[in-house]
């Protein structure tokens, strides 16, 4: 007979199955004895939902069709009604983002900006890692996370390597300063103290016993053995934390950098959807908008970052130790030049990586001016101090999505080569920036099936009176302050979103946010964007964000290393983020008013 621990060893690594099939059946008395109300319905659709997106015992693309499925067969939304959702303007955007992300990629534009930076950088650990941050920081701004990260990780790996090599062959003594003026400069590395002790032992009993000098020379040779052992393992813990500071820092500045535009991460996009079907068009934040609300809390975050990886990983405290002191010559210090950067071989290497790339090609410098035009396209769809170039086009026509779209197209339509004007070679096979089959395999069209059901769950969750229910039942959120509201909705967003998507909270929470905000009388966009930036800020667990996920799949760090790092990042963030929502955002997006879009019809009609 099987014990206790085998059944629940089996029922472990059966969970899937399990969750799969128990999840609808233990949720039915919901649908049955509650049948004739649409919420309740709804309830039941939404409930399966989130179950299955967080414990994910069928692929999350594939939850996609429970809500074509399911929201017309409960008479929740007709089958027309639901399908809208699986390809309204935000999917159309994130397509559009995907294929030019695609274009950057195939030409390696991004390898170009980011070996500059890192040549800049020189080949201090610390430097290298501040330029990869920014460099990266900045491309998140306008390609989503997923794109940026996987195409940014052979150069990280890259330069760990190279790293880790310098590392072997010259050992560093980063971690070496001087904390008392009248001592000489101590040794701190273990090898070098064991290699002292060594000398000064045989000594020791040389003098002493002449007549062990062989016993002394076995002793000596035992803990010289040990020694190398020793530095082995110090070499390759030094690998480890140089592997997983880059690649972390890689993801911190994607995930940051992401968050301070409406189109760097899935989230915003989905955010904007959210609002528009739950609200109205008007109610779309605009890029200039949702730039200015995220900046200050982006360009504090980023920069604490780089210096608490730096200070964890690489010994930032000892080195600014060294600068206080004085000490600019010691090798700690931060602001110690390489004097001899032409031999160094980090450096070297580098500037060998760039030399490689050439001169930039007319596909780069193509996909460049590609990619300048986009930005230059969201800066000024609606810019507010000058009239945006919506205002050229009939009102509510034409989005940053058809723009995005178009700036695709013009991918696909642009050459790929220089063009040449010679009769004879007019065989030849027109080649655009991207091919079709180099692009198909790029864009996640399973996420869209993902995004089209959560879309439709929003409209669902409207219809039905769910979200009106879900109000009620946390309508005494109105009885405190607006700004201890926000610190407990970021906090929980921000725990939340470590074990379950960021997308999934904010449609969830979208109904009580805005009865909060109507019962205080501020604009929605107080809680709303504050929910979407904290819910950006997911450091700590592989399934907090997808770039998380990847990095831990691809084996560039441990989920031990992510998650010590990450509690002191989401503590940080969290903090950063309320101070500047309720200072700066409150004061820039006029927070204290209600919009008209944001009242119900029944209270402007009866006002």
């Amino acid at each position: 007979m099987a014990t206790c621990k085998e059944v629940l060893t089996y029922l472990f690594f059966k969970r899937n199955v399990l969750t799969l099939w128990l999840t609808p059946l233990l949720q039915s008395p919901l649908l049955i004895i509650y049948f004739d109300s649409q919420a309740a319905r709804c309830g039941y659709v939404m409930l399966i939902l989130l179950v299955y997106w967080i414990v994910q015992p069928i692929p999350l693309q594939a939850t996609g069709l429970i809500g074509l499925f399911m929201y017309p067969m409960l008479g929740i939304l007709t089958i027309d009604e639901t399908c809208e959702f699986f390809m309204i303007d935000f999917i159309v955007l994130f397509v559009s983002l995907m294929f030019i992300a695609s274009a950057v990629e195939r030409y390696g534009l991004h390898r170009r900006i980011a070996l500059r930076a890192l040549l800049i950088a020189g080949s201090d650990p610390k430097w290298l890692l501040l330029a990869l941050m920014l460099v990266n920081g900045f491309l998140s701004l306008w390609i989503l996370n997923l794109s940026l990260v996987s195409m940014m990780l052979p150069i990280v790996e890259a330069l760990v390597d190279l790293l880790s090599t310098s590392f072997d062959e010259s050992p560093s003594d980063n971690k070496q300063f001087d904390r008392d003026d009248s001592d000489s400069v101590k040794k701190t590395r273990l090898e070098d103290g064991i290699s002292l002790e060594l000398a000064d032992v045989a000594d020791e009993m040389k003098r002493d016993n002449s007549d062990m000098a062989t016993g002394t020379n076995k002793s000596t040779e035992i803990l010289s053995l040990e020694s190398e052992e020793l530095k082995d393992k110090n070499s390759e813990k030094a690998e480890y934390d140089i592997r997983a500071c880059f690649n972390i820092g890689l993801v911190y500045s994607a995930t940051i950098g992401g968050a301070a535009s409406s189109v760097g991460s899935v989230i915003q996009i989905i955010m904007n959807a959210n609002l528009q079907v739950f609200y109205g068009p008007e109610a779309k934040v605009n890029f200039g908008n949702w730039f200015l609300f995220s900046a200050p809390t982006v360009v504090v975050s980023l920069p604490l970052a780089w210096m608490w990886l730096a200070f964890y990983y690489l010994d930032l405290g000892n080195s600014f130790w060294c600068c206080l002191r004085n000490r600019r010559s010691s090798p700690g210090c931060c602001c110690r030049g390489n004097e001899d950067e032409k031999k160094d071989r980090v450096a070297l290497a580098l500037r060998k990586q760039y030399d490689e790339l050439g001169s930039m090609s007319w596909a780069e410098v193509t996909t460049l001016l590609v990619f300048l035009f986009l930005i230059v396209v969201w800066v000024f769809e609606e810019p507010q101090f000058v009239p945006g170039w919506n205002e050229w086009f009939k009102p509510g026509y034409v989005t940053s999505a058809s723009a995005t779209c178009f700036v695709a197209f013009m991918c696909f339509l642009l050459p790929g080569e220089r063009p040449s004007f010679n009769l004879e070679d007019r065989n030849t096979k027109y080649v655009g920036l991207l091919e079709r089959k180099y692009c198909q395999q790029i864009v996640p069209w399973g996420l869209v099936m993902y995004a089209g059901t959560l879309m439709a769950s929003v409209q669902a969750t409207r219809v039905s009176g769910l979200g009106g229910v879900l109000g009620e039942m946390f309508s005494f959120v109105s009885d405190l302050e607006y700004w201890e509201i926000l610190v407990a909705v970021t906090l929980i967003a921000i725990i939340l979103t470590e074990i379950t998507s960021g997308a999934v909270i904010l449609a969830v929470t979208l109904p009580i946010l805005a009865r909060a905000s109507l019962e205080l009388s501020v604009h929605p966009y107080y809680f709303v964007l504050s929910l979407t930036l904290a819910n950006n800020l997911a450091f700590c667990l592989p399934s907090g964000t997808v770039v998380n996920a990847l990095i831990i799949s691809l084996e560039a760090t441990t989920t031990y290393q992510m998650l010590k790092t990450g509690i002191v990042m989401n503590i940080i963030c969290i903090i950063v983020l309320n101070v500047f929502a309720n200072t700066y955002g409150w004061w820039l997006l006029k927070l204290d008013e209600i919009p008209v879009w944001a009242i119900p019809t029944n209270a402007t009609s009866a006002g």
